[in-house]
């Protein structure tokens, strides 16, 4: 081989070499939270921003995760054996024995310590299970802001002037029996609820065969609203949602004839309420 000939198949490989497609490698985001072992307070978004809700930090609702127990305080407490957690890209899927629902948990903020704990159930997601959740051990670090419970996005505006002026004529006993969709399942299930009415406040009970499905008993406070009167838990008593308009209440009346809605029922409209 001659000295032209070197020189020509040297030019060849540099330049092959020099043309040669650069192959990246596929950076694959992986989420590195271990969420177990922990305990969690519920928080709720608000306008951007992760808050305290407005109830008492005594009934605040408290999640704790471990490699067998998802413990779960956000309606009734509740334990759910755990069957396997998985790390997938991005969140972590913590799959219940005996459950039709598993929830999937995302890290949503590191320096808070904030996770969503989304609720999927048939492959769809049910809000009124899925939360915010931010570590116990950051809570106090984080200090967050409180809720703004007088914003009308929570339903929950109590206007001074109507407060304490509830009409005499809404003093009474009243009685409703209805479909609700279960807190454990899809399932439809019956509910009963007993409302007494006396001076500008409301005391609510509630009857069902599973007492694990009855949640936010206890004292409601009342503002007039329009042509309806507004219930709202107070927080007092009784274990409940940390989300305020799904545990309120709208009472009208029509001639001489009671209705009733809430985001409770299987459909917010208006329902015959009986009267003592």
């Amino acid at each position: 081989m001659n000295y032209k000939t070197i020189i020509i198949i040297l030019i060849l490989f540099i330049s092959c070499k020099q043309n040669k497609p650069e192959i990246k490698s596929e950076h694959i985001s992986s989420d590195n939270t271990v969420i177990i072992n922990k305990e969690y307070t519920e928080i709720i978004k608000q306008n951007n921003e992760f808050k305290l809700s407005c109830a008492k930090p005594e009934n605040y609702n408290h999640v704790k995760l471990t490699d067998k127990i998802l413990h779960l305080e956000i309606v009734e407490p509740i334990n759910y054996e755990v069957n396997k957690i998985e790390q997938l890209n991005g969140y972590y899927k913590v799959l219940l024995k005996n459950e039709q629902f598993y929830y999937k948990v995302t890290n949503v903020d590191d320096k808070l310590g904030v996770t969503y704990w989304e609720n999927i159930s048939n492959n769809k997601t049910n809000e009124d299970l899925s939360f915010y959740a931010i570590e116990n051990l950051k809570l106090k670090s984080a200090s967050l802001k409180k809720e703004d419970c007088s914003s009308d996005e929570n339903n929950s505006s109590l206007d001074s002037n109507s407060q304490n002026n509830i009409p005499q004529e809404w003093d009474g006993d009243y009685y409703l029996k209805i479909k609700v969709e279960s807190i454990q399942s899809d399932d439809q299930i019956d509910m009963a609820y007993f409302i007494n009415i006396n001076k500008n406040n409301a005391i609510l009970s509630i009857s069902c065969t599973n007492p694990n499905e009855i949640y936010c008993e206890g004292e409601y406070s009342l503002s007039q609203k329009d042509e309806f009167i507004h219930l709202i838990h107070t927080g007092e008593t009784g274990i409940c949602t940390s989300n305020i308009e799904d545990s309120s209440f709208d009472i009208k009346k029509e001639g001489t004839q009671y209705y009733i809605r809430s985001k409770r029922f299987i459909d917010y409209e208006w329902h015959k309420l009986n009267k003592k």
